[in-house]
This record gives structure tokens, sequence and C-alpha cells, in this order.
């Protein structure tokens, strides 16, 4: 008898404060911003929330642990992020007002606070400066720009490409500014990225510049010698290159044309021009297009994206990475789908992240770690949609932003069986149990479900 005026005291509660809480529409981003790590995902959401999901080894999704997610976790309450970029195993953002913050591995000093030993799983502030404006990172080394047009590089600099000319190998945990010596100017860089081992940089001219290893010709200046400052891309009259990308041992660069040319390693394809055979400098890839508008760089796969919205890939398919549908390599770039809607990509070491103009986001490839965020861990080999509810808080069956009363009346309905779970609803609402703080889904929304909402909304527990 007990728990029937129990459950029904419950059902009441939750009826009156449904008629006071009213429901609320929340408007998302309708252009997120997204990056690809070595085995994690990072979301930048155009109202200036972080979201990350995937392998969490050491500590880059930033939520303070080192639990892997297949899902979207919201990192903090802040909603002045700005811009992002993801390693191997580490993570940084910069904020609206230009500080600079890093969390994740930091074995080689990548994340540039002065110490090489301590990896750390919340964002930590890099210095004390407020004028950072660009952030890539390599697999162990990280690239910034300042507001003035400096630029920076810490972290592992076994192979140069710190830039900083150096000659014995070592760790830099301090960013380290990158000097040209005179008469070069040392105040005009304007794009940056950061590969396996190398970096590469643009000029406000449009010039190409690059550094680090160089087994595979991945400088692109015509030899596979490392270099330890930045060389310009020969010829040096050649001053027409607007975007660039890198990968674990190849780049990529965009032209004026809208041609794409790439160089360094070509064991999979993935400089995409019909052949095998790494190349030391600049070659086009296969079609010769000159619609391409952007482009990235993987471990051993590239994507790109044409005038026209669509999306294309080649290279290394093993786990599905291209999205085309098999897991079949390919030297030349082949059609992501028959969508003409994509608005920007990514690529991770095997698999891909896209946005498309509706901003809904799209993954597919190596799911090992969850790093496809569509809550398995089931390899795709076609973009699968990462559910909006993923960007909710759990527990908010109605989706108005909040875990309220009303959520846990939805959660004991379904319990009920009054109504039927949506797949966004097992998403929101399958909570039970919680171990350790982190939510353990068991396939349903049961009672019990009902009851740690209802928990969370009294502030007797969160999740």
């Amino acid at each position: 008898m007990r728990k029937i005026v129990r459950l029904h005291l419950f059902l009441l509660l939750a009826i009156f404060a449904q008629t006071l809480s009213g429901m609320v529409t929340v408007t998302w981003a309708a252009t997120p911003r997204v990056d690809a790590g070595g085995n994690h995902t990072v979301t930048l959401r155009q109202d200036g929330t972080l979201w990350l999901w995937g392998d969490n080894t050491f500590g880059q999704l930033g939520d303070g642990s080192v639990i892997a997610r297949n899902g979207p976790v919201k990192i903090g309450t802040d909603v002045n992020w700005a811009s992002i970029a993801a390693g191997f195993y580490h993570t940084a953002a910069i904020k609206t007002d230009g500080t600079l913050w890093v969390w994740g591995d930091n074995t080689k000093g990548q994340l540039g606070v002065g110490s090489a030993v301590f990896n750390q799983a919340v964002p930590v502030r890099v210095g004390t400066d407020t004028n950072w404006t660009a952030v890539s990172t390599g697999d162990f080394h990280t690239l910034a720009l300042k507001s003035d047009g400096s630029l920076w590089a810490w972290g592992d600099n076994t192979n140069g490409q710190t830039g900083d000319g150096t000659v014995v190998p070592g760790i830099v945990s301090l960013p380290v500014r990158i000097v040209l010596p005179a008469p070069l100017t040392n105040n005009d860089w304007s794009a940056i990225a950061a590969g396996g081992g190398h970096s590469l940089a643009r000029k406000a001219n449009q010039t190409l510049w690059a550094w680090g290893f160089n087994g595979a010709g991945q400088i692109g200046n015509g030899t596979t010698i490392d270099a330890r400052a930045p060389l310009q891309l020969p010829p040096l009259t050649n001053s027409d290159w607007v975007a660039v990308a890198a990968g674990q041992l190849q780049s990529l660069a965009l032209k004026s044309d809208g041609t794409l040319r790439s160089w360094g390693n070509n064991t999979f394809g993935q400089l995409g021009n019909g052949t095998k055979l790494d190349s030391n400098v600049p070659v086009q890839e296969n079609s010769q297009s000159t619609t391409w508008v952007a482009s990235n760089m993987g471990d051993t796969h590239t994507l790109g994206r044409k005038s026209d919205g669509t999306l294309w890939a080649w290279g290394s398919n093993a786990n599905g990475q291209l999205g085309s549908g098999n897991t079949l390599d390919s030297l030349v770039p082949v059609k992501t789908g028959t969508d003409s809607d994509w608005l920007d990509a990514a690529a991770g070491s095997a698999h891909s992240v896209a946005v498309k103009t509706n901003g809904t986001i799209w993954t597919w490839g190596d799911n090992t770690f969850g790093q496809l965020g569509d809550r398995t861990n089931i390899n795709r080999n076609a973009p699968v949609l990462v559910a909006q509810a993923g960007f909710l808080p759990k527990g908010d069956l109605n989706q108005n932003g909040v875990v309220d009363i009303a959520d846990a009346l939805i959660a004991l309905r379904i319990a009920s069986l009054i109504i039927q779970p949506t797949a966004d609803d097992l998403i929101l609402g399958d909570i039970a149990p919680v171990v350790n703080g982190v939510s353990v889904p068991n396939g349903v929304i049961d009672i019990v479900d009902a009851l740690l909402i209802l928990r969370k909304v009294v502030g007797l527990i969160s999740f």
C-alpha cells in the first residue's frame, strides 16, 4: 500500500509541476565547428558550448575523468569558446576573450603549461596572454598564432617540429616564438597546421612554409631531410596558397585557383593522385578539379569539400573512414554519399566527422572508443547522425535545456507503458544505474530512471 501511495504522490507532484513549468524550445546552432583527434571528436556549438566524445585515456575530453564516452559530453558551463583543435591525445581551444586552454596528454609538453609530467583532465590555461587567435594540434606538439601575426610552438621537438632552430632534440614545455632570420618578417603568419611530427604555416602573402620530420617528404621541399626551422616551399615565387592541412606523414594545401596539392606519405593513396608512391614535392589530386574549397587530413586518409557542397574522401578505408559505404581504400577522391549540403569536415586517425548546412553532425569510420558519438562502439562505413538529443543534458526528456520535474513525469509515463519511448528518449532518459557518478544505460526507461531524474531535480544527486 505504501508503494502505491508514494507512486501516486510522485505522480501528483509531477503533474502539478508540469502545469507550472510549461515547455521551452531551445534553438541550437546552425553551423557548429568540428575537429577529429586520434580517437576523439570535438564539437564547438555556435552557442559557444563545447562538446567532446571518444577516447579519454589521457583526459583529452576535458570532463575531469579518463573514461571513454560514446556520446557527446558537455565540457563545463562556459559559453564563450571560439575555436577548437584536436590532437592525437590532447585538445586545445580558444575563448572569445583570446585566452588559450589545453587538456589531455602532456607527456611531451604539448600542453605548453611548463611541465611535461602531468596530464590534464580539465581545461587549463596557457600563460596569461589574451591575444591568441588560432591553434593547431599535432600528435605531440602544438602551434598557435597571436593577433600580432606572431607564430608560437611547443611540445615534442624530436624532429624540429617546434621550429625554433635548436639542434638538440628535446621537449619544449612552454610556448616559444618562431623567428625567421632578417630580412624575413615575423608578424605576418596567417594559417597553421600541425601534423604527426611536422608543421605547416602560411604567411599573409600566401607563401607556404614547412618544418619538422621529413622522412616521407612531408615538408615538400624535394628532399627527405628534416628541417628544424621553417623552409619556404619552392618555387620561392609561388604565392597562391590559401589553406593548409597536415596529416600523420603527409601534407595538403589549397591553391587560390581551387586546386588541391598534397605531398608526403602515400602508402594508402592519401595523396589522391592515383598512385601509392610517396612524393617529396606537391602533386595534384587525380581529378584536377578547380572547385575545392576546403580540405582536411587524418592519419592516412583525406577529406575534401567542393563549392557545390559535396564531400569527397580518399586514402585508407579499413574502418570505413571514407564514408563510401564499403571498406575499400581509394587512390583517388570518391564521393561521400550523395548529399550536397556539407559545410565542414575533419579527419581523425581512422574516423571522420562533418557538419551539414542544417547544423546536424555526422560521423563515420572507426568507433572503437565511441569517437562517432552515436552511443555505440560499432564502426560505420557511411555517415551516421549524431542525434541532436546527445547535446542535451541527460534526463532532459522534454528537451527544453534543463532537467526539471516535467522530465520525471515523462519518464514515469514511459516506465508505466502509457507512452512509448522514442530513440531520443532512450538517449536522454535511460540513466540507471549510475556507477561512480557515471550513467550506465540498460536499454530501457524504468521507474528507477524516473526516480533518479526526480532526485536530480531536487538536488540530491547529479549525473
